[in-house]
């Protein structure tokens, strides 16, 4: 009998078990992967259009709002008439700084506007100016100059853009205070005011630089001028011709302030760092160079804005959209500017974005500036009217109020405070008068005039004039120097 051999069942390999979590992982590392590029993706996509809307929200009310459109703008000045090549070349012949002698501030720092110069201090001055009677003499002809402009040139980030000779201007400045000083105290009145004009014009080369650091600069230079021009009129009295050729001169001042046109220029500049970033000219690891990093890439934010500059370029249009509202706002009236630009900064700076973070100018500091240098040059304005209507007064008195400048065509208009919008506050006092805005505290503190302390609570902004019998008082004692090899004196 036969047998059918049994056949093994055949031997299979058993399946893998499915690696699930392989799968979720490359899923993942997919998603990972293809979402920042997607995001990065829609980015490239949606940008130039928000960056067209913004610039054409730039452009509706500021046409040539683009820095090579303000630098066109700007009038051609002869290498002649340019007060700025002048002042540079005063600077390069020796650069002396009178209040930087030893000791100055012991010597200077209570000085009264309506006292002489005691021998201390005409010495200090004499002695500075006899290493530079040239440039002395060339200072004061700037009185006769009343346009410049300093040579730019504009690197691609405009950032690092250099402005160094700008600060030859406050180096005059400094040698023509200490003039009209002087010339004062020898009683040519004239040739103070003539000094303070000097100082004014000095300024004026900056008037349409697209900076702020400049609009600062020019509106120490004004204050400089102004206070400088206080103390003339303290110890004696001008000419009727000179002080109506300064009047003129600071009404038109007023009318030319920088603060918008420093607003517009940081908006171009901005504008014009962001082109270069998006055409390849410049790396955006230079924001991190503006906001304290180093120069290198030190952060993985660099490192991804330098190979992908879409992650940096996205922010932009809304910080030039915060620009538009920045230079809109400067456009309102005095007393409504600082709070809506204060708003706007700290809307911008609080908002999230990392361009206005780092770039939003801080504008309260240089709004303030030039607010209070308004309220200096109109109190100023009023004051050399109310100096000129005493001069041609019968009786040689003051104005009773300030309607009478009008009745004697001294103003056309009275100057407003730019706190509050209303005339400017003028008082009559014992010594003589005072012309003054309410400050910043928005209080009338009756026209108490603290300098030094102008930002403090109870003090007014303005200017004083004497009555004659209060010009030109003795002057104060020499003060005791320290003993150089002891060192500085405890303050």
């Amino acid at each position: 009998m036969s047998t059918t051999p049994v056949m093994a069942p055949p031997l299979t390999t058993p399946k893998p078990r499915k690696r699930r979590w392989l799968r979720v992982l490359l899923a993942l590392l997919a998603l990972a992967i293809l979402m920042p590029l997607g995001v990065i993706g829609y980015w490239i996509i949606g940008m130039p259009g928000a960056w067209t809307q913004a610039e054409e929200e730039a452009a509706q009310e500021d046409p040539r709002w683009r820095l090579q459109d303000m630098q066109a703008d700007r009038p051609v000045i002869a290498d002649a008439d340019n007060s700025a090549l002048k002042m540079m070349a005063m600077v390069r012949g020796g650069r002396v700084w009178v209040s930087g002698v030893p000791n100055y501030d012991l010597m200077f720092e209570k000085l009264p506007a309506n006292s002489q110069l005691n021998s201390q201090q005409v010495q200090v001055i004499q002695t500075e100016f006899a290493k530079m009677p040239k440039q002395l003499e060339q200072a004061r002809e700037l009185r006769k100059y009343p346009e410049g402009r300093f040579p730019v040139t504009f690197t691609d980030d405009w950032i690092s853009t250099v402005i160094q000779h700008h600060q030859d201007a406050r180096t005059v400045a400094d040698w023509l205070k200490h003039d009209a000083m002087l010339r004062a105290q020898e009683g040519d009145y004239d040739g103070a005011v003539e000094s303070c004009q000097a100082i004014i014009n000095g300024g004026r080369a900056m008037k349409d630089d697209p900076f702020l650091i400049t609009v600062l600069i020019r509106i120490a230079m004004q204050n400089i001028a102004l206070d400088s021009l206080e103390r003339a009129l303290a110890q004696g009295e001008a000419s009727e011709e000179r002080l109506r050729e300064m009047q003129a001169m600071l009404e038109k001042e007023i009318e030319q302030s920088s603060f918008l046109i420093g607003m517009r220029g940081e908006r171009a500049g901005h504008h014009y760092l962001f082109e270069s970033i998006r055409d390849g000219k410049v790396k955006p690891r230079l924001m991190s160079m503006i906001s304290g990093g180093s120069v290198g890439i030190d952060s993985f934010d660099d490192w991804l804005s330098d190979n992908v500059p879409s992650t940096m370029l996205k922010h932009y249009p809304d910080h030039l959209h915060n620009m538009n509202q920045m230079v809109a706002a400067s456009k309102l009236p005095l007393h409504e500017r600082g709070p809506t630009l204060t708003k706007i900064f700290r809307e911008g700076r609080n908002s999230g974005n990392r361009v206005s973070k780092v770039l939003m100018p801080a504008t309260d500091k240089v709004e303030k500036a030039d607010r209070r240098s308004q309220m200096q040059l109109r109190a100023m304005v009023v004051a050399l009217a109310c100096e000129r209507y005493r001069m041609k007064h019968e009786e040689k008195r003051w104005p009773v109020t300030l309607d009478d400048l009008i009745k004697a065509k001294l103003l056309s208009a009275f100057p407003t405070d730019p706190i509050d919008n209303q005339p400017l506050r003028y008082r009559q006092v014992k010594e003589g008068i005072v012309v003054y805005s309410l400050g910043f505290d928005e209080q009338d503190n009756q026209g108490n005039i603290q300098r030094d302390r102008h930002l403090d609570p109870g003090v007014d902004l303005g200017y004083r004039l004497w009555n004659l019998d209060q010009r030109r008082l003795p002057p104060l004692p020499p003060v005791g120097l320290p003993d150089p090899a002891l060192g500085p004196m405890p303050r």
